[in-house]
Formats: structure tokens, sequence, C-alpha cells
């Protein structure tokens, strides 16, 4: 037996009419203003998702009067297209191997598939939801996972994840109740988990771009800090060796050659630190094909000169040729890693860059600096590190990581039993 939008309200108006005007008015909200504003993958998916299940939920309500059944093919094309950008938004791992390999034609002909069998053969309805609701149920218990285990911090981000959850169970039980409708009072819940998942999103992207913008004023006086500190040091380094022309007349060449690098090496310095600041706050990268190898060599000379070390103390372990496809900022994030390394080794830096080929591109940088806290250490290995307990230079580090979408990982570098530094591992896709 069909249940209408009528009975059901008849039943218990208050629960649905306010289900429809929540779904309704934070789908629409959060569509216009996380799409366009939010930097971030997962809320711009996830709200284009949710608003295409809400178009997709109150038409086959009101229209169709059909709570419980999947018939039409505009509403099962809606429906799937949301469970595949939810899938994506939130790094369904079989969906990401698919995109990672090109073959996204595969993903959408399976879309299209399913549309003809549903609509071109004339599959009843009970069947049609047998095949959509659990994919729902899939997507949406990914999604819960996913917050929980990875970005679960505070209150509002754990009632997140359950509410997924919630939703999750609502479509695996509008799949029972689609072969067995016995059980309907516990069914037209799935609306109540929309409801749910729609406030947190809009509420979920308020606390991360409160916790965000503190960051990044946070950030941007620390850099500020660190620009005037270290570009005054080339200036004073060109300064005292024009001062020295002066003093030795005739042989005075190697000072105006040490004047030159050093303006040169400011140049160098408030351009990369340009890039870096435009990407942090803009949250925009460009990708491209370069050598990493190449790239390495490049920091090594840049390093040791800057610190007037032997070459000795940074050793590359590499091919002749490494080409990877990724935005030039990787370029700070390694210059970082190393710069730190120096400065706070407190005997002669030993630096060890090596480059391993598998499935991906794994770059290992190996120091002697003394090492990370186990604390900040197991939070930047686990994502949940605090910007305040970390300095500048892994600031940069982790931040940029993050927007490059950059797997890192760090270890301690042990030797007869003691932390002598760290180990750093950065994974990039292999091309």
């Amino acid at each position: 037996m069909k249940v209408t939008l009528l009975q059901i309200i008849e039943q218990d108006p208050t629960l649905l009419l306010l289900s429809l005007v929540a779904m309704t008015f934070f789908a629409v909200l959060s569509t216009i203003g996380i799409y366009f504003y939010s930097s971030k993958k997962i809320y711009r998916y996830w709200a284009i998702s949710t608003l295409l299940f809400t178009f997709a939920w109150i038409p086959s309500t009101i229209i169709y009067n059909n709570v419980f059944y999947l018939g039409t093919l505009g509403d099962i094309s809606i429906r799937i297209t949301a469970i595949f950008l939810l899938l994506r938004g939130f790094d369904f791992k079989p969906m990401m191997k698919i995109e990672s390999n090109k073959i996204r034609l595969i993903a959408f002909g399976i879309i299209l598939s399913i549309y003809a069998v549903l609509v071109g053969f004339n599959i009843p309805s009970v069947l049609s939801s047998t095949i959509v609701f659990p994919l729902m149920g899939i997507a949406t218990f990914n999604a819960g996972n996913k917050i929980l285990n990875v970005m679960g911090e505070t209150l509002l981000q754990k009632v997140t994840g359950y509410a997924f959850y919630f939703w999750s169970a609502t479509c695996f039980i509008l799949t029972i109740y689609a072969i067995f409708p016995a059980i309907y009072p516990l069914t037209y819940f799935q609306s109540i988990g929309l409801s749910l998942t729609n406030m947190m999103l809009f509420l979920m992207y308020i606390e991360d771009t409160r916790r965000e913008t503190e960051e990044y004023l946070n950030i941007s006086q620390i850099l500020g800090s660190l620009l005037t500190h270290d570009l005054r040091n080339y200036l004073n380094i060109a300064y005292s060796a024009v001062e020295l022309v002066e003093v030795e007349g005739d042989e005075s060449t190697r000072y105006i050659t040490m004047a030159q690098e050093s303006l040169i090496s400011a140049m160098k310095f408030m351009e990369n630190s340009r890039n870096t600041i435009r990407s942090l706050f803009t949250g925009k990268v460009h990708k491209q094909n370069f050598d990493l190898t190449h790239m390495l060599e490049v920091i090594r000379k840049q390093v040791t000169k800057e610190h007037d070390l032997e070459e000795s103390s940074i050793i590359l372990k590499t091919k002749s040729k490494t080409i990877i496809k990724e935005s030039i900022l990787v370029e700070q994030i390694v210059w970082n890693i190393v710069d730190n390394a120096v400065v706070h080794a407190t005997i002669n830096p030993e630096i060890i860059m090596s480059i391993e080929e598998t499935d991906k591109v794994i770059l290992t940088i190996q120091d002697n600096a003394g090492g990370i806290s186990e604390e900040i250490r197991r939070s930047i290995n686990e994502g949940s590190y605090d910007s305040n307990l970390l300095g500048i230079g892994l600031n940069i580090i982790i931040r940029l990581s993050l927007l490059l979408d950059i797997e890192i990982e760090i270890q301690n570098n042990i030797e007869n039993e003691k932390i002598i530094g760290s180990i750093f591992r950065l994974h990039f896709p292999n091309i």
C-alpha cells in the first residue's frame, strides 16, 4: 500500500513539515554559501550532494505521492549522481582508485547503465529501491566513518558523523521495507537523517571557517616576523660585502659577487614566500610535471651556500631523473624541512634525501637535528595537529602538505637506541 504525503501529515504533521523546511532551507543555503566560497573539496561535494538528495526527496513525496519507492528517471538519476558526489567528496577508496587510474568514464558509464536498466526495461519500483537505497547507505556510512575517524575532533563533528550513521541505517531500513512493508513505522526517519546532515554541513563549515581564520591570523603574524628576520639577513650580507669593496679596492670582485648573490637570494626568497602566502590563503594551486631530482639538487646547493656547509652535509640518493606531477610549492615544503634540520642541528648537519618509486613516489628526508617531540609527531601523523604547538617551519610544511593533498609522515631517526633526529616521508602520485 502506498503512503501519501497527506496520510503522513495526518499522523505526524509537525515532524514532516519541519523536516521539509529544514532540508530545503539548509540545502539551498549551504550550497550557495559553501560551494562558491569553500576551498575544501569535502564541503563542495557534500553541498551539491545534499542539494540533490533534498530535491530528489521532496518531489517524490509531494508530486509522486510515494515516500519510499523510487521509480522515475529523474528521481533515480538525481540520487545516483548525489551518491557519486558524496562518495567522491569523502574519499571512498574504490572511487579514489578509479580516479587515480584516470578511468572516471567507467564510473559514469556504470551510472548510465543503471539508468538504462531501471528505466529502459521498466524495472518495478521495488527493485529500483533495492538498488539505489543500499548505495545511499554505503555512501552515507562512508561519510560518517570518514568524519569520525579523520575529522572527529569536536563535539559537532562527532554529532555529524553519528547523524550520517543514522541516515545510513534508515537507507538500509528502506531497502528492507521495499520488500517487507510491515515495518513502515520506522522508515520515514530518513528525512530526519537528511535534515540533520544538512544542518551539520552548515554548522561544521562555520566552525571550520572560524578555526581557519584564527590559524591564518596566527600564521600571518609569524610569517611577518619570519620575512622580516630572513630578509634582513640577506640584506646584511649584501651590505657588509659592499662595505668590504671599499676596503679591498681592486681585490673586491669576490665581494661584489657575494653581494649580487645575496640580493638574488633575497629576491628568490621573497618570490617563494609570496607564492607560499598566496597559496595558503587562497587554497588554489597549479600542478605541473617537473623533475623532483633536479629540485632536490637546487635545494641542496641553496641550503649549503646559505649556511656555509660542506656539500657532504646534504647527501642525495636519487636517480638521474624523477618526474612527478605536483605544484612547485613542493620546493617550499622540502626547503623548510632541510633548512629546519640545519638550523636545529647541534652538531654538523647530516641530511640524507632519497627517492623510492613503487606505485607512488616516496621522498625520504633523514636528519640529525634532535628529533620532534612525541606529542607533535603523533598529532601530525594522525592529522590532528594543533598549529599553536608547531614552529613556523613545521606550520608551513604541514599546511602546504594539506593544501597539495600530499601524505606526510614523520618517524624518529634512531641510532644506537638513541633518537638523533627525524625521518620525513612525503608520498606523491606516480605518473
